[in-house]
């Protein structure tokens, strides 16, 4: 929800959100760790997470958002990973794996044509209770 007043998460100031969930400020600086932890990572290739933060003084949070949101797929050398949310496999992007993901996915197609179903049902029998009242 963009354009909302909102306390940015990594400061508790107070912004205006234009989708970034961080002030501008904050914004900033994550910029500035990106750059830090990717050239940390392309030095020490096969560095973990808790590598990069004991390194870089940036805190796993910050690192962990941003792998979350794609900031280190297309360079070369970064590959960073962390566990799925739900089964604990390790991604590089996203909150999970793909397995989980079609998983969640099936999941709420089925919830979802279940949910039709019944409401079809509900449908199917006030009609006829409708054509019973109009034959009498």
């Amino acid at each position: 929800m963009a354009n909302k007043l909102k306390n940015c998460p990594d400061c508790g100031r107070l912004y205006l959100d234009s989708g970034s969930g961080i002030c501008a400020d904050c914004y900033q600086k994550e910029q500035e760790a990106e750059e830090t932890v990717a050239a940390y990572v392309r030095d020490n290739q096969g560095a973990t997470i808790a590598d990069v933060c004991e390194a870089t003084g940036i805190s796993e949070r910050v690192v962990r958002r941003m792998i979350r949101q794609g900031r280190f797929a297309n360079i070369p050398g970064v590959n960073l990973q962390y566990p799925c949310v739900k089964c604990g496999a390790m991604i590089d992007h996203g909150d999970y794996c793909s397995t989980c993901q079609r998983q969640v996915t099936a999941d709420l197609v089925a919830q979802q044509k279940a949910i039709i179903n019944a409401a079809a049902r509900k449908t199917a029998g006030m009609y006829s209770m409708d054509r019973r009242e109009e034959k009498k």
